[in-house]
């Protein structure tokens, strides 16, 4: 299962008309959403991405991912809840993408989601 924050930019990337999938293995990684326009990742960003081990981990994924042709954004969860569809206009206007008449979205869930430890469990309805 995605976390809700995901489901959120999800939705709101199905409403702009975009193609994507979410959790393609791409080198050893299931980024979030990869859109198809483009080589672009996106990823939800949560509290637990500002730990010292998560932010090294962070940037050695976004530079494999970068080495090998993608370009890797990242929203805030608060950016996603605040106005998950201005998340996705940011995305459009930022790299010239254009809704589409015959969208597609797949989305997989590879794996069950599960609030980091400590984190509150903050589901979005």
């Amino acid at each position: 299962m995605n976390s809700p924050q995901e489901q959120l930019l999800q939705q709101a990337v199905i409403r702009a008309a975009v193609s994507f999938e979410t959790q393609p293995q791409i080198l050893k990684y299931f980024p979030d959403i990869l859109l198809h326009q483009k080589p672009i990742i996106v990823e939800a960003y949560s509290w637990y991405h500002q730990t010292p081990a998560c932010l090294r981990s962070d940037a050695e994924r976004d530079s494999a991912l970068t080495a090998a042709g993608y370009t890797v954004v990242r929203f805030t969860n608060g950016e996603i809840e605040a106005d998950a569809d201005g998340c996705v206009r940011r995305l459009m206007d930022r790299f010239g993408l254009v809704a589409e008449d015959d969208a597609v979205a797949v989305i997989r869930r590879r794996r069950e989601y599960k609030p980091a430890p400590g984190s509150p469990n903050q589901m979005v309805t």
